[in-house]
């Protein structure tokens, strides 16, 4: 919650210029990479109730999700801990 709430400011930000450049507050969808998460959440946090901003997630694959050499923790990943905390590795 904690990180969701300073990282907001990238959402926040998205909304000034798009007004300033568009004259609209809301994207058509909001992209972030995903890793540790606080890029992505940071991104989408003011765009979460609103249904009409499509969010889209990406992460990097590395050499492919179909090698033992990704990045595609998401795509790939099993349930574990890093940092402390459960994730997926």
């Amino acid at each position: 919650d904690m990180v969701s709430k300073f990282q907001s400011i990238i959402s926040e930000e998205i909304k000034w210029q798009l007004k300033e450049h568009t004259g609209r507050e809301l994207p058509d969808y909001a992209i972030a990479c995903v890793g540790g998460g606080s890029n992505a959440i940071g991104t989408f946090y003011h765009f979460l109730d609103h249904q009409e901003v499509k969010l889209v997630a990406v992460e990097a694959a590395g050499m492919g999700v179909n090698t033992h050499e990704t990045a595609a923790t998401i795509a790939c990943g099993k349930p574990g801990i890093i940092h402390g905390s459960k994730t997926f590795l």
